[in-house]
């Protein structure tokens, strides 16, 4: 199969290698959200899957560290709140950490109590009958006892690091569009330059060898190199807004990528500003 990175009885994947196959499985975006000790709490995952019709269940993976975890596993009830394609901000919301997520959401109570996003496409109320530890993560089994969806919404999909929409390709027609002028492609060039040296700034010899290891794997690959440069800043909210502005145009720039990333384990930003400019 092309593209592997190992076969059976060979070295086990590093986390960066597996998250970067892995990326290559679309999904859908839920927030998971519970209510403990009278305290609302919710958290983004896509590791949410069907398990049985009969009876329905499901099952979820949340980090053992997780908040909203510790309150389904105290409670045992939670809600599953599938979002639509026009989420992506609620979605990189609740996918942090602290302050109040449901500040100005809309929600209504489930039967246990749990929030109910009243944007969400779709909900899901349901109650834990098993836990299994898995590493890092607790899976939870769950029967759902209510369900309620809104026809003809489109969900939020996540594929590769980034927030789109799943599209039928038969029921979605073609869609031309005009080709970007030299001043707009200029523009979008200068604001992906900007962030890039704006992260460089901050992440020069503070980055975590794994992210800079990623980084140098990447090497040869000029837009998921520019991608992984902007995510040591470790902000979702950045590293959506820089692709908005179209892919890095900097193919056979490997050279550069190495000085770029050997600057970086050396914590040298002048070396690595050289680098970058030397595209």
């Amino acid at each position: 199969m092309a593209g592997g990175t190992g076969t059976a009885g060979s070295r086990r994947l590093t986390p960066g290698e597996f998250r970067n196959v892995i990326g290559h499985f679309a999904s859908g975006v839920t927030i998971i959200t519970a209510t403990a000790d009278g305290r609302r709490h919710g958290t983004t995952a896509s590791a949410v899957t069907s398990l049985a019709l009969e009876p329905p269940m499901l099952l979820v993976c949340m980090n053992r560290e997780s908040a909203t975890g510790a309150a389904m596993a105290s409670t045992g009830t939670f809600a599953v709140n599938i979002l639509g394609e026009d989420h992506g901000e609620l979605a990189i919301r609740f996918a942090g950490k602290g302050g109040d997520k449901f500040a100005g959401v809309e929600i209504a109570d489930g039967e246990h109590g749990e929030p109910l996003l009243a944007g969400a496409i779709a909900h899901l109320e349901c109650r834990v009958t098993e836990q299994v530890a898995a590493a890092t993560h607790v899976v939870f089994i769950a029967e759902v006892e209510a369900g309620t969806a809104r026809p003809g919404a489109p969900p939020l999909a996540y594929f590769r690091g980034r927030f789109g929409r799943l599209e039928i390709a038969e029921d979605v027609p073609a869609q031309p569009r005009e080709p970007l002028t030299g001043e707009e492609l200029r523009d979008a060039a200068a604001g992906r330059r900007t962030i890039e040296l704006g992260v460089l700034e901050a992440s020069a010899g503070r980055a975590s060898g794994e992210a800079v290891a990623e980084l140098r794997r990447r090497i040869a690959d000029g837009v998921a190199f520019h991608e992984q440069l902007v995510a040591l800043a470790g902000s979702p909210a950045l590293l959506t807004s820089y692709r908005t502005l179209g892919p890095a145009d900097c193919a056979g720039d490997a050279d550069d990528h190495r000085r770029l990333v050997e600057a970086l384990e050396a914590g040298d930003v002048a070396a690595a500003r050289d680098a970058l400019a030397g595209h």
